[in-house]
């Protein structure tokens, strides 16, 4: 009988596979869903018009409808329900639809067949929008010229993060042989996306053509930059460390260093406590709200 292979060796053996389709540029990333794009194509050309992009959204009931939620939710209390989508594209506006475009595209990577790995994915969803929110909030304080920067660094800061864990499934899968009932441990999952996921973020930014503040940004949100204050990347750095201590978080965290990234971060945006706890009130509620 063959020796048993341990967790611990699949591990080591799992990141190293993946490590190495990386730097092969070998990496299944997810495209932009066709009529995203179409719609992204048609608000970023000088001449748009919203009318043409009500009829691209249309060709996609699914989307119509979550165009639809969106230009009907409360905050933007419309007197009655609209139901036609001339008028919600008109209502969102081009800047918040493009917006949406980016964040519906981006939400259908945090989506897996596996069932473990979509439950995560779901947390980590819930995560990403909290820091968007908060990272935008944190810019208009700032008043920086564009917060929705804040807002898109935030939502994509973890994206490379679903697809990282469906390529450590694959490559424990062929290790191993099988898929086994239970994965890696949650703890050892964590460790192994934590490690990771930024250059796959980065690799799928530029397959979207996504602008260079968010490919930097998700890059360098894991540290502060002191020479320029009120960057989008600070902003996420720290959301994120909000977002984790109000518990939006998957994994565990280290409340010493989460304090530490918060008194540095809160310096640098100066923010006292007041605009703390409004940045964080009501902060689950906001996110049940972008859950599309």
């Amino acid at each position: 009988m063959g020796t048993r292979i341990s967790d611990d060796q699949v591990s080591s053996q799992v990141e190293d596979a993946v490590l190495r389709r990386i730097a092969a540029d070998d990496i299944d990333l997810p495209p932009l869903p066709a009529v995203a794009a179409r719609c992204l194509g048609l608000l970023n050309s000088p001449d748009f018009s919203l009318g043409d992009v009500g009829r691209v959204i249309e060709s996609d009931p699914i989307l119509a409808a979550q165009v639809i939620r969106l230009a009907n939710v409360a905050t933007r209390a419309p007197v009655a329900p609209i139901r036609s989508i001339g008028e919600c594209v008109s209502r969102i506006g081009a800047s918040e639809l493009r917006l949406f475009m980016i964040e519906t595209s981006a939400r259908r990577t945090f989506e897996s067949n596996d069932r473990d790995i979509a439950r995560m994915c779901r947390g980590l969803w819930e995560h990403s929008l909290a820091v968007a929110v908060m990272a935008r909030d944190l810019l208009r304080h700032a008043k920086v010229a564009r917060p929705d920067a804040g807002y898109l660094g935030g939502l994509l800061h973890d994206i490379g993060k679903p697809v990282t864990a469906t390529m450590l499934l694959d490559a424990e899968t062929r290790l191993r042989g099988t898929r086994t009932q239970s994965w890696f441990p949650p703890e050892t999952w964590n460790a192994l996306v934590s490690r990771i996921h930024r250059t796959v973020g980065v690799a799928l930014a530029v397959k979207w053509s996504l602008p260079d503040e968010i490919v930097r940004g998700i890059r360098d949100a894991a540290d502060y930059d002191s020479s320029d204050p009120h960057s989008q990347a600070n902003a996420v750095r720290l959301a994120n460390a909000l977002a984790k201590r109000e518990g939006v978080y998957v994994g565990s965290v280290d409340s010493d260093e989460i304090e530490s990234q918060i008194f540095v971060g809160r310096a640098l945006f100066g923010v006292d406590d007041d605009q703390l706890t409004y940045l964080t009130r009501y902060l689950k509620e906001r996110i049940a709200e972008r859950m599309i």
